[in-house]
């Protein structure tokens, strides 16, 4: 991993993430795993809403390390306990800085949880549609 790669976050770990219920590897996660390995990224933290969903994006990421030949560690949030929805916020709050941020959320959440993103001072990448209504979308560029 080069000392210039970038963190990144990713706040979600459904079905783009890690395939979760659709039976597939996902997207992102398979993404930044090669990525990481070319010194593209740097640690990845994922933020989820609960310490059961990172334990199942654990799992998926043992079984693509061996599949990719990576040996890819992620940072969970939730660390531990039962249900939180802003685990996001810690997960920001320890991010090294400069870092990205994938939002992978439904959308009805995208707009707040890029807001928060935006003002960590994080550079967000948002799972389409940015927002589902131009006046979040608005709101986002003020």
């Amino acid at each position: 991993m080069s000392d210039s790669a970038l963190p990144v976050l990713v706040i979600g770990a459904g079905m783009y993430v890690g395939g979760r219920g659709a039976g597939t590897d996902g997207t992102i996660l398979p993404t930044l795993m090669q990525a990481q390995q070319r010194g593209l990224a740097g640690d990845i933290l994922v933020a989820a809403t609960s310490r059961h969903s990172i334990e199942l994006l654990q799992a998926k990421l043992d079984e693509l390390n061996p599949r990719i030949g990576t040996q890819v560690q992620i940072k969970g949030y939730p660390a531990d306990g039962g249900a939180n929805p802003l685990a996001y916020q810690q997960a920001l709050a320890d991010l090294p800085r400069p870092a990205a941020a994938i939002v992978s959320v439904p959308d009805h959440l995208h707009a707040p949880i890029t807001a928060d993103v935006i003002r960590a001072g994080v550079h967000p990448l948002v799972v389409k549609p940015l927002t589902p209504t131009l006046e979040e979308g608005l709101e986002l560029t003020r």
